[in-house]
């Protein structure tokens, strides 16, 4: 039966968008006692800082926020020592994503990316009519910039690297990234990911603002969402040249960015010394859930993420599925097409400790 048949009115969705597929829409069925370890939050939780400015400055959201951020860019002008006009906000990375193919995609360009990764960056590259071109990650899971450069063409645009990759949690060498950098065309973007970047080793992060200041062709995208505690009330930013990021406000909502959310980014930064328990914090489980899942003979990617992606060898829907009954929520890889591995994400101890009670109890029946 058609769908004017049974009475279905046909809606017109552009052809960009049909066969796309909704980020986790469905309604979530979770234990309302089960411990999240399935979207990489930050179980920590928000700062002091951020939780007293949302109260401070929640009796004044009958008035629009200032468009600019102007608050919070000068806060993370100093954090990043360039000036706030090299700063743009966003209703989280995931936003300025879409933003960037809305700003510099034409019709048909070519936006280059590994997979498995961030699904996002192809879906914004299919909404704003362009040609997504995903390779796959090099034998150690990283993403391949030699593949990168080869696949480059005259249609090129946009090239994202996301470094810790996620779901991998992987990261490339600066100088290799530098380099890539350095011979890549002219008129193509390259856009440094680096929402995980707060869980890096510090002699492994990018120079990100070296770069830009030499005029190499990059974009780091950042999120409130991690390290900071910040996923629920939405706040990214873009650092860049100012004249990529002036483009970027050209397209841009003018209210894209929730005045609760400016404030409390504000609050967050001031609160450095919980930013630092919690960066040291997640770390030092980090190590001591890779050392776990060793020793019970699991294969894992070091990481170098607030997540671990594990592969263990039969269906991960499955291990999920039992994990779940056992009180724990971990994110199986079927949308990464590989379906025997799961993204663990690393909690507080006495999250991973329950994990790891969880795991076992599940790999005694799988």
């Amino acid at each position: 039966m058609s769908k004017k048949d049974s009475g279905t009115r046909a809606i017109p969705v552009r052809h960009s968008v049909d066969g796309l597929s909704a980020y986790l829409a469905d309604k979530p069925e979770e234990p309302s006692e089960a411990i999240r370890l399935c979207f990489n939050e930050n179980l920590y939780g928000p700062s002091p800082g951020a939780v007293k400015a949302i109260t401070r400055f929640a009796g004044k959201v009958h008035l629009y926020p200032d468009p600019g951020g102007w608050n919070l860019r000068e806060t993370l002008a100093k954090k990043h020592g360039v000036p706030a006009e090299q700063i743009i906000l966003g209703n989280g990375a995931d936003s300025l994503i879409t933003l960037l193919s809305s700003t510099f995609l034409d019709p048909g360009e070519e936006v280059l990316f590994c997979t498995p990764t961030f699904p996002i960056y192809e879906s914004a590259a299919r909404i704003a009519m362009g040609t997504p071109v995903a390779l796959p990650l090099t034998r150690s899971y990283q993403f391949d910039l030699n593949g990168l450069r080869d696949a480059i063409t005259s249609k090129t645009k946009l090239i994202y690297l996301c470094n810790p990759n996620n779901p991998t949690g992987t990261v490339l060498p600066p100088r290799a990234i530098e380099t890539f950098l350095e011979e890549v065309p002219e008129g193509i973007l390259v856009i440094l990911d680096e929402a995980y970047v707060d869980f890096m080793d510090a002699e492994k992060i990018p120079p990100i603002c070296k770069w830009i200041s030499r005029d190499l062709p990059v974009i780091s995208l950042r999120t409130f969402s991690k390290a900071y505690g910040l996923a629920g009330i939405r706040v990214g930013y873009a650092l860049a040249a100012p004249e990529i990021i002036q483009a970027l406000y050209r397209v841009r909502e003018p209210f894209s960015v929730s005045s609760l959310a400016i404030h409390a980014a504000v609050g967050a930064l001031s609160d450095h010394p919980h930013y630092q328990k919690v960066t040291d914090a997640i770390k030092r489980e980090r190590e001591r859930l890779q050392k776990a899942l060793a020793d019970r003979d699991l294969f894992y990617i070091p990481s170098q993420a607030n997540f671990i992606f594990v592969d263990f060898e039969r269906d991960s829907q499955e291990i999920c599925r039992v994990m779940r009954k056992n009180g724990v929520l971990i994110r199986c890889s079927a949308s990464w097409v590989m379906p025997t591995w799961a993204r663990i994400t690393i909690g507080p101890p006495e999250a991973n400790d329950a994990l790891l009670q969880a795991l076992d109890k599940t790999l005694e029946i799988i």
